[in-house]
C-alpha cells in the first residue's frame, strides 16, 4: 500500500510538459509537486492509521473498528469492568436522587446481573469464575477501608451526631481486620493472564485467614440492622450530595475569573437566553389531548 503511494507521488517529479514553458515555470511547477510529495510522504510515516485516507482518499486505509465489531460479528461482551462500569457510575444521577437509594435487593440484583451490550454484568460478583467474583470482594473491602478513613475525621465530629458517629465507628472496627485480610490492593492472586495483572507484586495468603475474614465479611453483609449499611443510605441520599457537589464546583469554575471568566452580565444574558424566548412554545389546543379523544369514543 505504501509503496504504492511513493510510485504515484515520485510521478509527481516526472512530469513531461507537452507544451512550450519557461525553465522558471517548469521550476515553479516542480516545487509543488515536491511540496505535495512531502505532504503524501508524511502521511505514509506520520499519519495515524487510515489518516491519509481521509485526507487524499486513495490509500486503503481501514477505519479502526470498535470492540467485538469485526467484520459485522456480534460483540462479544467482557467480563472485565472498566471504572464506568460498575453500579456506582452506572446508577449515578447527574442533577438527582438515584434510583439505588430505595430499590430493593432484586431490583438491583436484576439490573447488575443483566450487564449492557459491551460487558455481562456491572460487578465481577455476577461471574461465574471464583478469581473474578474474588476481585468483586476485595475491590469491596479496599472501598470500605477509604470508608473508614473519611469516618475517622475529626470534621466527622463537628458534623456528626456524636452518638450515631459512635457506633458506625465502633462497628467498623469490628470489620476493620477483615477488610485488611481481604483488601488485594494492586497486587495479584496470580490467576490472571493479563500483562498488567502480571506485572503486580504477586502475594500468596495463607488459606486459613482468608477464609477466616471472608466469613466474617459475609456474617456483617448479611446482618440488616448494621449500623453502617443504614448510615450509607442515609448519607448518600441516592448520590444527591456528590451530584449538587460537582454541579456547584463546576458552576463556581464558570464564574470564576481564573477558568471559565463568565461575568455576572454574561451570566445574566446566558439565562435570559435559556428562559426568555422570544417565540416559545406553541399553544396546545388539547383536540388531541386523550380525553378529548376518548370522549368523542365513548361519548362521555
Amino acid at each position: 500500500m505504501h509503496f504504492s503511494l511513493l510510485v504515484f507521488a515520485f510521478s509527481l517529479l516526472s512530469i513531461i510538459f507537452n507544451y512550450s514553458v519557461s525553465i522558471l515555470a517548469q521550476v515553479d511547477d516542480l516545487l509543488v509537486d515536491y511540496h505535495l510529495l512531502r505532504c503524501l510522504l508524511a502521511c505514509v510515516t506520520m499519519a495515524p492509521n487510515g489518516a491519509a485516507s481521509s485526507l487524499f482518499g486513495f490509500m486503503g486505509g481501514e477505519k479502526r473498528k470498535a470492540d467485538g465489531d469485526a467484520d459485522g460479528a456480534p460483540m462479544k461482551k467482557r467480563s472485565s469492568l472498566r471504572r464506568y462500569e460498575h453500579v456506582a457510575a452506572q446508577v449515578l444521577e447527574c442533577a438527582g436522587v438515584s434510583p439505588i437509594n430505595e430499590c430493593s435487593n432484586a431490583q438491583l440484583w436484576k439490573f447488575t446481573e443483566t450487564g449492557n451490550k459491551g460487558v455481562l454484568f456491572f460487578s465481577e460478583y455476577c461471574s461465574k469464575d471464583p478469581y473474578r467474583q474474588g476481585i468483586a470482594g476485595s475491590r469491596h473491602a479496599e472501598t470500605m477501608q477509604n470508608f473508614g478513613v473519611a469516618i475517622d475525621d475529626p470534621i466527622m465530629d463537628k458534623l456528626l451526631n456524636k452518638d450515631i458517629l459512635k457506633k458506625v465507628r465502633d462497628e467498623y472496627a469490628t470489620i476493620k481486620p477483615m477488610l485488611t485480610v481481604l483488601n488485594g490492593g494492586k497486587t495479584s492472586g496470580g490467576n490472571s493472564k493479563s500483562f498488567h495483572t502480571m506485572c503486580k507484586q504477586d502475594v500468596k495468603l495463607e488459606a486459613g485467614p482468608v477464609e477466616e475474614a471472608a466469613a466474617g465479611a459475609w456474617d456483617w453483609l448479611s446482618n440488616d440492622d448494621s449500623a453502617i449499611h443504614g448510615f450509607l443510605q442515609v448519607m448518600s441520599w441516592g448520590g444527591m450530595f456528590y451530584a449538587a457537589m460537582c454541579s456547584d464546583k463546576v458552576a463556581r469554575c464558570a464564574v470564576d475569573s481564573s477558568c471559565g471568566k463568565i461575568s455576572k452580565v454574561q451570566y445574566q444574558a446566558l439565562m435570559v437566553a435559556r428562559l426568555c424566548g422570544k417565540e416559545g412554545a406553541l399553544e396546545n389546543d388539547k383536540r388531541n389531548a386523550m380525553k378529548s379523544v376518548s370522549s368523542k369514543l365513548f361519548g362521555a
